[in-house]
């Protein structure tokens, strides 16, 4: 899709006729995250439409130099009006958490409602620092590129022993999500989309995420419903329940014993159905 002469990486999922939702993807992520966790399948079974978006620089969006995390609200906006859609949802997961975010505060009209799952926070909490969400971003720039270009080599070209070194540092739930057939393979594959245009995309993302965001939480006027799993280590939850204490109108579900993976693993139709559900105004 060509956006502002720009090229911007979509993939659709679920029903397409359904409730339609712009999918915010992870970091490191991509559109491609919604074969991880069955958009698809559960997209249909919610009469659910799920778009999922690539950032610039990652996967096949066009990089875009310059761009601010508070400029991703006017992006979405027209790529909702290039596919014809007036009203929708969101759905922010991890990274794609301040993305969510930055559209809760900026087009509360344009929205129905909006959730996020395991969201990261801004750089300036001290909880932000806690999980491994940020072990590239809260780096110095040239730690930060030598990290990354460390894991995409790994993803590149031994992604087995990347297998290896991520069953080590989750939780046993996040763990028995990954074992199921395919889902291991299906987060190689994301990473990959990730890195295919080289590292530029990636680490902007990481710059962006330590950067003024050009909003503050409290101002968030949107409803919003935030998801976390008691046991993510990648985002904390201490972190999570300082974001939801900070926006105004929040449902807040802290699920005990999941973690990063395992909640939007066991709990997408229950989020979706809820995104579809509790349409909501300003």
């Amino acid at each position: 899709m060509i956006i502002n002469h720009l090229k911007i990486g979509i993939s659709e999922y679920g029903d397409p006729n359904g409730n339609p939702v712009l999918y915010f993807h992870g970091f490191p992520g991509s559109r491609l995250d919604g074969n991880l966790f069955g958009f698809n399948e559960i997209g249909k079974a919610c009469k659910t439409r799920i778009i999922g978006i690539d950032r610039p620089g990652i996967g096949i969006s066009k990089f875009q130099p310059g761009r601010r995390l508070i400029d991703w609200p006017t992006t979405v906006l027209s790529i909702a009006n290039t596919f014809g859609i007036k009203k929708f949802s969101i759905l922010g997961i991890s990274g794609g958490g301040p993305y969510a975010l930055s559209c809760a505060y900026a087009i509360p009209e344009r929205l129905n409602s909006v959730s996020i799952i395991s969201g990261m926070g801004p750089f300036i909490y001290q909880e932000s620092l806690n999980g491994k969400a940020m072990l590239i971003p809260k780096q110095i720039g040239v730690i930060r590129r030598l990290i990354a270009w460390g894991l995409k080599a790994s993803v590149l070209k031994n992604p087995e022993k990347l297998k290896e070194n991520i069953y080590k540092t989750l939780p046993k739930q996040d763990i028995e999500y990954l074992s199921l057939p395919g889902k291991m393979e299906n987060l190689i594959d994301i990473f990959k989309e990730c890195f295919k245009q080289g590292l530029n995309g990636y680490l902007y993302e990481a710059k962006l995420y330590r950067k003024n965001w050009g909003f503050r939480i409290p101002d968030i006027k949107t409803k919003v419903s935030l998801w976390h799993g008691t046991i993510d280590q990648n985002v904390s939850a201490e972190l999570a329940r300082r974001i939801a204490s900070e926006i105004p109108n929040c449902r807040s579900t802290f699920v005990e014993n999941e973690g990063h993976f395992s909640l939007t693993g066991k709990y997408l139709k229950i989020i979706l159905d809820e995104l579809k559900d509790n349409v909501y105004s300003t």
